[in-house]
C-alpha cells in the first residue's frame, strides 16, 4: 500500500505541479528608442534605459556603442534609484523641451541610432556588456519598445507619447512574438544568490532552476534527468554532488496548455578548485603615430592585482619571446608599454602580438592588418574596432575613422589583392606570412565550434584554419561545403591559417560534398598534417578534465583535447582502452616534452570511439612480461617502431610494447566489437521504442490508453537493461 501511494504522488506531481520565478533578471536594460524622429536625427534621438536591480546605479560609469555616458550641461546627472528610469541622448540637443518634466536624463556625443535597423550596446567602461537592443527597421517618430525586458526581442512599435518612462504591459502585446528559449534562461544558486554560469565549487548538493517570464508563460509539467538517472518534476530542485564532477541534466516541460520546450545535455560542473585565468588582455595598440612613438596598452580588467613578474611579449617576426616589465596592474588599471619597455616593433604592415605567462601559455594575442597613421585598435566589447581618438591608460574610445581613411585603405588592398598568390593548400603554406592567397577545398568542421568565426578546410594536398570576419560566416559555410576563398596568410603558434576579410573573397562551389580522413601511420610528421582532418589511434595513458593523452603505436604521445565550443559527451574510459580519434591536427602552446606544441581536436560525438577489452589487456601485459627478457628496444626498432634516441622520451616501456602490440589485434578487436554491437542491437531498439511510445503518452497528458500500464512496464525494462548492462 506505501509503494502505491508513493507511485500516486508522483503521478499527481506530474500532472499537476506549477512552478513560477521572478519576471525579470538585475542590471540596467534599454526599454525603449527612438531611432527615426521628426526633423534631424541629432536633434530627436533618445534612449530610456531602466534599473530593474535592487541598488542605485551611476549612470556615468556606464557607455552606449562605446561613448562614454555624461550629464548634460550645467546638469549633474544623479544615480538610478531601483525601479527607475534615465533618458539617454544626443548632446546637441535639449529633449527636455520636446518632453518637458522633472526626470534624470544624461547625454553622449552622437547617439547616431540607425533608421534600417541597428544593434544599440549598453556596457561598462570595462566593456562588459549589460544588455543589448537589436531592431530590424524604424519609422518616423514611432519609439520602438520592450514590453517584456527579459526577453531578447523587439515588439510592435507605437508612439512614444504614450510610453515615455514607463514600463510596457505584455498583456498589450500579441504573446507569440516572445519565444520561450529566448526568455528562459537555467540557473545554479551559488554565494547566496543565482548565477548564469553553471559552475559551482565544493559542493556537496547543487540547486538548480529555470527562470523565466510567469506574466507571459505557464509551466504545466517539468521534468528535470540528472545524469540520465534521477528525475526531478519541480522548479527549483536540489541534487547531490561532489567536487571534481560534471552533470549533465535535460530538461522537458510543457507551456501554456500544449506546447512543448525541451533543453537537453546542459552540463553542471562542480570543481574542487577554480583557476582564475589571468584578466590582462591587449587592450589598445598605437603602431602607427605621426609624432612621439608607438606603443601598447595592457588592461587588468578583474577585481584582484595581477604581477606580470616573468610575463614576456612576442611579434610574427620575435626570433625568441622577450620579457616584460617586473610589476603589478592593480584592478581596473592600466599599464602602457612604450620605449624601451615595448620589446617589439608594431609592424605597421600588419602583425600578430603575443603575451605568454611564465608558464610560456598565451594570455592574450591579437593580429591586425596595414595600419594608417595615427590610428588607434581599441578593445570594445569582445573585439577590436580602428579609432581616431587614441586614449593611454584611460577608457578606450571608439570614433571610426574618416571615409577618406577608409577609402585609401580598400585601395591599398585591392592593390595587394592584385597581386594574389593561387594555389592548392601546400602550395600556398610554402608562401610569405602577409601574401594574398586564392585556394580551394572543402570545409570539414563548422564555423565557431574549434574557435570564434573560425573553420578549417581542406583538399588533397593538406588542410589549414580560416579565420573568417563576421560579415563572411552565415548558414551556407558549413561542413561539407565546399569553396574559394581569398585572403591573407597569417601564421598564429606555428600554424598558418588564413584571414578572410569580406564577403566578396568567399564563393560557395558546391554543398554537401564528400570529403575524406586521412589515416595517419606510425612516425608521420606533425607539421605536414596541420590543420588536416585525421584518423589515428593508440592506448589511454592520463585524462585531465575535458582533456586526455594516448600513447600512438610508434611510442609518440598525442593531446586530444576537447574545446568549450564542441558538444562531445566522453564514454566511460579508463587507462588502457584503445581509443580512434578523428579530429583537426592544430598546434598549440605548451611545455609539453613530447609531441610538443601538436594536439587533435575531435569535432562531435562520433570522433572518439573507445573500444574496451579487459581480457586483451591481459593478455598483452602478459606477452609483454614474458617477452621482456628477449626482446630489445633495438629490436623495436627493427621493427620499424621508432629511432632508439627518441625512447627514453617515451615513458613506461611496458606501455609502449602494449600500444605496438595493440595496433596489431585491432581487427580482431574490431570483429568481437560489432559481435557485441549485435547483440546489443534488440536491446536498443527495444529502448528506442518504449520511448517513442512513452513519449507520445507524455504529451497526451497520460491520457492515451494504457499509458500507465505502459510507463510501468518501461521503468520494470529499464531496470532489468541496466542491471544486464552492469
Amino acid at each position: 500500500m506505501k509503494n502505491l501511494l508513493k507511485v500516486l504522488i508522483s503521478i499527481l506531481f506530474l500532472l499537476c505541479l506549477i512552478q513560477k520565478s521572478r519576471a525579470y533578471s538585475s542590471g540596467l536594460i534599454i526599454t525603449e528608442v527612438l531611432p527615426n524622429p521628426s526633423g534631424r536625427d541629432s536633434e530627436g534621438e533618445f534612449l530610456e534605459v531602466y534599473n530593474n536591480s535592487d541598488e542605485d546605479i551611476d549612470i556615468l560609469e556606464f557607455q552606449i556603442d562605446g561613448k562614454q555616458i555624461k550629464p548634460y550641461q550645467g546638469e549633474t546627472t544623479q544615480t538610478i534609484k531601483p525601479d527607475s528610469f534615465i533618458i539617454i541622448h544626443d548632446d546637441s540637443f535639449d529633449i527636455k523641451e520636446r518632453f518637458p518634466g522633472n526626470y534624470n536624463r544624461a547625454v553622449v556625443t552622437s547617439t547616431s541610432l540607425a533608421n534600417g535597423g541597428d544593434t544599440v550596446i549598453l556596457s561598462d567602461h570595462k566593456q562588459k556588456v549589460y544588455d543589448q537592443f537589436i531592431y530590424s527597421n524604424s519609422q518616423e517618430n514611432i519609439t520602438i519598445v520592450r514590453p517584456e525586458i527579459k526577453c531578447s526581442t523587439t515588439a510592435d512599435s507605437f508612439d512614444g507619447g504614450g510610453s515615455f518612462l514607463e514600463l510596457e504591459d505584455p498583456e498589450n502585446y500579441n504573446s507569440s512574438i516572445f519565444k520561450f528559449q529566448h526568455c528562459a534562461i537555467i540557473q545554479i544558486f551559488k554565494d547566496n544568490k543565482w548565477d548564469n554560469l553553471l559552475e559551482t565549487e565544493n559542493a556537496s548538493s547543487i540547486k538548480i532552476r529555470l527562470d523565466y517570464p510567469d506574466n507571459i508563460f505557464s509551466i504545466n509539467q517539468f521534468q528535470w534527468i540528472i545524469d540520465a538517472q534521477e528525475h526531478f518534476y519541480s522548479n527549483p530542485i536540489d541534487f547531490t554532488s561532489i567536487p571534481n564532477s560534471t552533470h549533465n541534466l535535460d530538461l522537458y516541460l510543457i507551456y501554456n496548455e500544449n506546447q512543448i520546450y525541451s533543453q537537453e545535455q546542459i552540463k553542471v560542473r562542480n570543481l574542487d578548485t577554480i583557476t582564475l585565468e589571468p584578466t590582462i588582455r591587449i587592450n589598445e595598440i598605437f603602431p602607427n603615430p605621426s609624432t612621439s612613438g608607438e606603443w601598447l596598452e595592457l588592461y587588468n580588467f578583474g577585481d584582484q592585482k595581477v604581477d606580470i613578474s616573468g610575463w614576456k611579449i612576442e611579434d610574427s617576426s620575435s626570433a625568441s619571446p622577450k620579457p616584460l616589465p617586473a610589476t603589478e596592474i592593480d584592478p581596473d588599471d592600466y599599464y602602457v608599454l612604450e620605449g624601451t619597455e615595448l620589446k617589439v616593433s608594431l609592424n605597421n604592415s600588419g602583425d600578430e602580438i603575443t603575451i605568454l605567462n611564465p608558464n610560456d601559455e598565451i594570455v592574450d594575442n591579437y593580429s591586425y592588418n596595414k595600419t594608417n597613421k595615427d590610428i588607434s585598435l581599441s578593445y570594445w566589447n569582445t573585439k577590436f574596432f580602428e579609432s581616431t581618438t587614441a586614449t593611454k591608460a584611460t577608457a578606450n574610445i571608439i570614433t571610426e575613422p574618416s571615409s577618406d581613411n577608409e577609402d585609401n585603405e580598400e585601395e591599398e588592398k585591392e592593390n595587394n589583392k592584385s597581386d594574389t598568390i593561387l594555389g592548392d593548400i601546400k602550395n600556398i603554406k610554402s608562401e610569405p606570412v602577409n601574401t594574398y592567397v586564392e585556394t580551394t577545398g572543402i570545409i570539414t568542421v563548422d564555423p565557431n565550434i574549434l574557435g570564434s568565426k573560425t573553420f578549417y578546410i581542406q583538399d588533397q594536398s593538406g588542410g589549414i584554419k580560416i579565420k573568417a570576419h563576421e560579415e563572411v560566416i552565415n548558414s551556407d559555410i558549413k561542413e561539407g561545403t565546399e569553396v574559394k576563398l581569398r585572403g591573407i596568410l597569417k601564421k598564429s603558434v606555428e600554424e598558418f591559417y588564413i584571414d578572410v576579410e569580406s564577403l566578396g573573397d568567399l564563393s560557395i562551389l558546391q554543398n554537401s560534398q564528400d570529403y575524406y580522413i586521412k589515416n595517419l601511420e606510425e612516425n608521420f610528421v606533425f607539421e605536414e598534417n596541420e590543420g588536416q582532418l585525421v584518423r589515428l589511434q593508440g592506448v589511454l595513458d592520463s585524462s585531465s578534465g575535458d582533456s586526455f593523452k594516448i600513447i600512438l603505436g610508434d611510442g609518440r604521445e598525442m593531446k586530444v583535447s576537447i574545446l568549450s565550443n564542441v558538444d562531445i559527451d566522453l564514454p566511460e574510459k579508463e587507462k588502457g582502452d584503445l581509443i580512434r580519434i578523428t579530429g583537426i591536427l592544430s598546434q598549440y602552446k605548451t611545455s609539453a616534452t613530447v609531441g610538443e606544441g601538436h594536439r587533435l581536436l575531435p569535432r562531435k560525438n562520433e570522433d572518439i570511439e573507445i573500444i574496451k577489452s579487459e581480457q586483451n589487456m591481459k593478455n598483452l601485459k602478459e606477452e609483454v612480461e614474458m617477452d621482456s627478457h628477449k626482446e630489445t628496444v633495438q629490436n623495436s626498432n627493427a621493427l620499424g617502431t621508432c629511432s632508439s634516441h627518441s625512447v627514453p622520451n617515451y615513458g613506461d616501456q611496458a606501455d609502449y610494447k602494449i600500444a605496438r602490440r595493440y595496433y596489431e589485434l585491432m581487427p580482431k578487436i574490431e570483429t568481437q566489437t560489432e559481435d557485441n554491437s549485435k547483440e546489443e542491437s534488440t536491446d536498443n531498439s527495444d529502448i528506442l521504442k518504449y520511448s517513442g511510445m512513452l513519449m507520445l503518452s507524455f504529451v497526451g497528458f497520460l491520457k492515451t490508453p494504457g499509458s500507465k500500464d505502459l510507463a510501468v512496464g518501461f521503468a520494470t525494462y529499464l531496470k532489468k537493461f541496466f542491471q544486464k548492462s552492469t
